[in-house]
């Protein structure tokens, strides 16, 4: 009697392959879907980073951008109240205006600095304020840690500053404006500070 079996190889041996082969099929997909979640995994960090920097590097210009406004105006009062002080000293008498002490006006203060559509330039190391003109076209350079309107063996950076004035009733409003590109986002970015210069210094009277 043959005992073989044929009916149990036909089955079995055909059964046994398409389970291999099943679990061939399903092990790739599992892979794929791995890769898949891995490069999420990596790619979604990445673009966060990469997003996070190039916002510290926006927020870095723009507090530079501050810095150098709030400078502008400090240099602003600084000159003016020299100026006047030196100009009380040698017993010029009162000034007539908050801005009397630039008389004539373009010896400290250059006409272009009243005018809306050109304004004018000023630095830390300047001792008067010039036309952007004579100043590199108001643009600022990196020198020894300062920012200046000298080229002169300084690095360019981003930004231009210029100052604007207009002579009020009983003050000169002084208003400060940056610009500059961004490096990481691009386009035009402007930053305006603006202050008032009163007229507070009078000769003392003498009894």
């Amino acid at each position: 009697m043959n005992s073989t079996h044929p009916t149990t190889k036909g089955f079995t041996q055909p059964h046994f392959v398409a389970a291999q082969k099943s679990a061939a099929g399903f092990t790739l997909v599992e892979m794929l879907v791995a890769i898949t979640i891995l490069l999420i995994s990596v790619i979604s960090p990445l673009g966060i980073m990469i997003k996070a920097m190039g916002t510290a590097i926006t927020a870095r210009e723009e507090l530079i951008a501050v810095y150098l406004a709030e400078e502008g105006i400090e240099v602003a009062h600084y000159l003016r109240d020299n100026a006047a002080l030196a100009y009380i000293d040698a017993g010029a008498g009162p000034t007539d205006s908050a801005w009397g002490w630039a008389e004539p006006i373009n010896v400290f203060v250059h006409t272009n600095c009243f005018d809306p559509d050109r304004g004018c330039a000023v630095d830390i190391q300047s001792p008067k304020f010039k036309p952007c003109s004579e100043a590199v076209g108001c643009k600022l350079y990196e020198k020894n840690g300062q920012y200046v309107h000298d080229s002169s063996d300084a690095a360019l950076t981003l930004y231009t500053r210029k100052v604007y004035m207009k002579n009020g009733t009983d003050n000169v409003e002084i208003r400060v404006e940056v610009t500059w590109d961004s490096q990481i986002f691009g386009g035009g970015h402007t930053l305006k500070v603006q202050s008032y210069i009163y007229n507070q210094y009078e000769l003392p009277t003498t009894p």
